[in-house]
């Protein structure tokens, strides 16, 4: 007969997976198990879940490892806000629910387990062991999640008049530019109208919003 696996049981495992144990991996650990039960949804994946996780840290470890979700699957997104708090969405129900730290997690291990106050470390250690009750907040919310971001096949591509490269899922940027002559074969060029240019199909980096520089 087997048995589900423990909050420590799971913390091992992303430990494994992170490298090392770090205070966000407890977190997630509980904040991911808390977020499926209020969703009726199991532990280790399934395919109508999507995690938003609000910061590109060690929680985010966590929460893949639990949910079985996963960046490259579309099912794991990050937000960048800097905060140790996910939500988790149901895309068949539609259902949302956003959990959060209800305060310090190391000095509400200390509370909870006199014997580490004053030891961050030991406490550090326990807080997998903290009642998420007391541990975490959670709050149903409402959010919509855009078809260019679900799961599955890309709905839509296209290619930057720029540079030729392929665009996935909508992030390409439409610029109307001067109208000129004709310009054959272009496929990412569009007439708007009588008297109204031409609209130009970009990728982020050749619209200027790259993240690099050339050269």
């Amino acid at each position: 007969m087997t048995t589900d696996p423990t909050p420590r049981d799971w913390l091992a495992k992303c430990v494994e997976f992170h490298g090392h144990l770090c205070v966000g991996q407890p977190i997630g650990v509980l904040m991911a198990l808390t977020g499926l039960a209020r969703l009726e949804l199991p532990a280790g994946g399934h395919p109508e879940l999507m995690v938003f996780c609000e910061i590109d840290r060690c929680l985010a470890d966590a929460l893949q490892m639990v949910c079985g979700v996963r960046f490259g699957r579309r099912t794991l997104k990050v937000k960048p806000f800097g905060k140790l708090a996910a939500t988790f969405h149901r895309l068949d129900t539609g259902r949302s629910v956003r959990v959060s730290l209800a305060g310090d997690p190391v000095k509400l291990a200390q509370e909870a387990f006199p014997e580490t106050a004053g030891n961050d470390k030991a406490a550090q250690a326990r807080v997998i062991d903290v009642a998420p009750e007391r541990l975490l907040k959670v709050e149903e919310v409402r959010m919509e999640v855009p078809e260019d971001d679900r799961p599955g096949k890309p709905k839509r591509k296209t290619w930057c008049a720029e540079c030729g490269e392929k665009i996935l899922d909508g992030r390409e940027v439409v610029r109307e530019v001067a109208e000129r002559g004709p310009r054959q074969g272009s496929a990412t060029e569009a007439k708007t109208g009588p008297g109204q240019g031409t609209t130009k199909t970009l990728c982020r980096a050749c619209a200027g919003e790259g993240y690099y520089r050339k050269g």
